[in-house]
């Protein structure tokens, strides 16, 4: 099989943000290494990369093996973050959620509707549950939950009942049936009707959101005072969840109703609305249109933990 073409988005300002010149840096989703290689070309002294995909890390070591042991491939997911960190310093996490273009563009990954494959969607092949064995474990009430809480919209319930008495089985199928049930005037070139679909069961199958929701406060615990968290959205769902976090450590964990000037801050956010890729990166990367590159530095250390909980509890009622 080819080597894939990968093109790490806003690579530059990712950089920029960590000033990686003889720092240890957590790659959390190494992927196929772009980040992590434009990060020792600057000077890393240490990229930790972690990602849940087997073949991914195989390849991302492979194509940073002259860095040597500047770059310590690790299999895990965002949960694992204590137990690879242990008690080593770190100046710098980076996380570039979503599906990677190896899961992408190989139609056996299951990942997209845009090509014919099993209805698989895992990030990690070894995981017990394929989108495929989700659907058939769910009834309609359960299904159209999922695809409300991936933001499916108005159309979730009627989606949910096509799908479960179709169950399809590969990708080509479920699209299909996602384009039959949805009405003619909801049809538009702009986007396609199954990309929320597919979306909604792509968190669903890989706990994407929960992962997140875990990943920030381990993050922020593991970086040294002065260090950066660098994330990499995709969607208004991952992106609320990391502005939200960076919100409650911009008040120290006070809740929201502390009155300004009451609460010390123990995070920075650089800059506060985050950036976006350039037209020309987006013209040359199509896939980095809706990327969003949100970066805070750790000013003091906090257990955020309890405050952390409160916010994902309040968000998950509003959902």
């Amino acid at each position: 099989m080819a080597e894939p073409i990968h093109l790490p988005v806003m690579v530059a300002e990712v950089v920029r943000a960590v000033e990686p010149q003889g720092r240890r840096v957590l790659d959390v989703t190494v992927g196929l290494g772009g980040h992590a290689a434009a990060l020792l070309d600057a000077g890393a002294a240490l990229v930790i990369g972690l990602d849940r995909d087997p073949e991914a890390l195989h390849l991302a070591a492979r194509r940073l093996e002259a860095f040597g042991d500047r770059f310590e491939p690790v299999r895990g997911t965002f949960r694992d973050l204590a137990r690879v960190v242990g008690a080593r310093r770190i100046d710098a996490v980076i996380a570039d959620l979503g599906v990677s273009s190896l899961q992408l563009d190989h139609a056996q990954r299951g990942f997209s509707f845009r090509l014919a494959g099993p209805l698989d969607m895992r990030m990690d092949p070894e995981a017990p549950t394929s989108a495929a064995s989700l659907l058939a474990s769910l009834d309609e009430d359960g299904l159209t939950e999922l695809l409300r809480r991936g933001e499916v919209g108005p159309l979730a319930r009627r989606y949910a009942r096509a799908i479960l008495a179709a169950m399809p089985t590969t990708t080509e199928q479920l699209a299909e049936v996602v384009v039959e049930a949805t009405p003619p005037s909801r049809r538009t070139t702009r986007r396609h009707p199954a990309t929320l679909v597919f979306q909604a069961l792509r968190l669903a199958v890989n706990d994407e959101l929960g992962q997140l929701t875990a990943l920030l406060p381990a993050a922020f615990e593991a970086l040294e005072v002065g260090g950066v968290l660098a994330v990499l959205t995709y969607h208004s769902l991952e992106d609320r969840l990391v502005k939200r976090f960076f919100e409650v450590a911009e008040r120290g964990g006070a809740p929201r109703t502390t009155p300004a000037g009451s609460w010390t801050s123990v995070l920075e956010r650089r800059p506060r609305r985050g950036v976006v890729p350039s037209d020309d990166e987006v013209a040359r990367n199509p896939r980095a249109r809706s990327a969003r590159l949100r970066v805070a530095r750790k000013l003091a250390v906090a257990d955020l933990a309890p405050a952390w909980e409160r916010e994902v509890h309040e968000w998950l009622a509003l959902r």
